[in-house]
Formats: C-alpha cells, structure tokens, sequence
C-alpha cells in the first residue's frame, strides 16, 4: 500500500514482468535494477517516493495499463464491507449481539470447511461474563474466586 497525493493505492506486482512494468511507470528502471524477490525497504522507499507526488486516479491507470495488479484504498472500505448484504448471507460478515452495545459486526470466516462450524454459538459477552467458570476450569476454588473478586483482580 503506498501514499499517493490524494489517497493510498494498493499496488501487488507479483512476477518479475509486472515488477518490471511498475519500474517503467514509476520510471524507476535505472533506480532499482535488482530482482523482483530481492526488493526491501530500500525499493519500497523509492516506489513510495516516486508515487507520493501523484494522484492516485493517474496511478491507478497507469498501472492497469501496463498490466500491473492495483487498486484504490477505499477510507469507508470497512463500512462498506460490514454493510454488504450479500457478504452477511455468505457468513464473510457475521452479525452478534451485545448487551451494551447492540449488533456488532465483524469478519467471519473467509472460507469454510465440510464439517467444521463457522458461525459463533452465542452473544457476544460482557467484560467478566465468564470469569467465574473459567477461574473454575482452571481448577480455583471457589473461595478462591471470591477472594479474586473481593480484591478486584476479577471483575464480574
């Protein structure tokens, strides 16, 4: 991801061709002439050097053009993805309740399994809620407990 004038790009030049094609957008050709797989922080800087000071639009075209993997960074993406019906019916995006704070939206599993369980089995707990019967799993007292309680290192 890299800092455009205007927004940020995401940019992914996964074979040497493509990485060679930034190059020749970013004319960055005689700047960097190491392999695609060695680049490090140093190429990463020169290509956010060389990008910073256009607008991401000019970028974007740019590099579709010669064939390299990019697109824009969108600053409401999460709002949108959260939202999006579509994704709430695949499980992508899982809706739980919360006592205090109502509906709480967040990603689920981007791939699910034959016979493995992916959606969450309850409402989303409380800071506590579950305190007491996982001090007891743990094998504490209940004595114990209520002395973790009595000096507030538990709350409930």
């Amino acid at each position: 991801m890299y800092k455009a004038r205007d927004s940020w790009v995401a940019i992914a030049a996964r074979t040497q061709e493509m990485a060679q094609s930034l190059l020749a957008v970013l004319e960055l050709k005689t700047r960097i002439n190491r392999p695609r797989r060695d680049w490090r922080t140093a190429e990463a800087a020169l290509i956010a050097e060389a990008i910073a000071g256009r607008d991401a639009a000019a970028v974007l075209a740019a590099l579709r053009t010669a064939g390299v993997w990019c697109a824009p960074c969108r600053a409401e993406a999460k709002e949108v993805t959260l939202r999006d019906l579509k994704l709430r019916e695949r499980g992508t995006v899982l809706s739980t309740k919360h006592a205090r704070y109502g509906e709480i939206l967040q990603i689920g599993s981007l791939f699910t399994l034959s016979r493995a369980r992916t959606r969450p089995s309850g409402d989303t707990a409380s800071i506590g809620q579950h305190s007491r019967e996982i001090l007891a799993e743990l094998g504490y007292s209940d004595a114990e407990i209520a002395q973790l309680y009595a000096d507030a290192v538990v709350v409930g």
